[in-house]
């Protein structure tokens, strides 16, 4: 299944262009453009994306937990 950038947003819980920067930086997988103006990832890689985000928090773009559809806040304990 394709998902466009607003349904790649949706899941990760942030803007447009987080998904853009997200992506130069090497964190999520390349689109592949079907039309040349219609950007869009496969969901399977964008899942594996975020299970290794989520198994190596320093990768991670913000402080959030996959909870199985979508990244959600993370709790973090402000004394460690």
């Amino acid at each position: 299944m394709l998902l466009n950038g607003r349904e790649v947003a949706a899941m990760l819980g942030v803007g447009a262009s987080t998904v853009w920067r997200l992506t130069q930086g090497g964190q999520l997988p390349k689109p592949i453009y079907p039309t040349r103006r219609a950007p869009r990832w496969h969901r399977a890689e964008i899942e594996a994306a975020i299970s290794k985000m989520s198994r190596d928090p320093a990768k991670a773009p913000l402080t959030q937990e996959w909870d199985g559809s979508r990244l959600r806040a993370a709790s973090v304990d402000p004394m460690s």
